[in-house]
């Protein structure tokens, strides 16, 4: 709603960071206005960090569990898949959990996760590149579980040992 035509005494700056921020692909918004004729805005965007699957959609998913749309493409994301259609529609069984564990990852060991299966109960099971399986658990403390599973990876190819699995 805001153009060269805007009157910047009028404007409502929480009314424009609301408007934006009901886009799902907007995580936050900033509206300032500086007298005489200047709106500044700034973003800070959702990326997606996978795409959930339940049989029936796709959906990019960012990774604070926040639905972006449709998946037009898969773009090289690990795919969450969920046990039912319903799981998307805020089960316990949602991509929730499964965005959250993989936003709280470093981008490269995110780069090395091609799946991610949500179990009943909402425990996450994480097949990595090379076939290493990762019994997550639940999403509860991703960034802590993040890095010490990037500790445990680091470990293993720093003292050649082949990993299975990790739990």
């Amino acid at each position: 709603g805001v153009s060269t035509a805007t009157n910047i005494v009028w404007l409502d700056e929480g009314l424009v960071e609301r408007r934006l921020e009901s886009d799902p692909w907007i995580a936050h918004a900033d509206v300032h206005v500086a007298l005489p004729w200047t709106i500044e805005i700034v973003l800070t965007e959702r990326s997606p960090v996978a795409v959930a699957n339940d049989g029936v959609r796709e959906i990019l998913v960012a990774g604070d569990g926040t639905a972006l749309g449709l998946a037009d493409r898969t773009r090289g994301l690990p795919e969450i898949s969920l046990p039912s259609r319903l799981a998307l529609d805020g089960s316990s069984e949602s991509p929730s959990g499964a965005a959250l564990a993989l936003g709280a990852m470093s981008p490269e060991l995110r780069a090395e996760v091609t799946s991610v299966t949500v179990q009943i109960g909402g425990a996450l099971e994480m097949r990595l590149r090379g076939g290493i399986s990762v019994r997550y658990g639940g999403a509860w403390e991703p960034r802590r579980k993040a890095a010490i599973l990037q500790r445990v990876l680091a470990w293993a190819q720093a003292e050649g040992e082949r990993l299975t699995a990790v739990n």
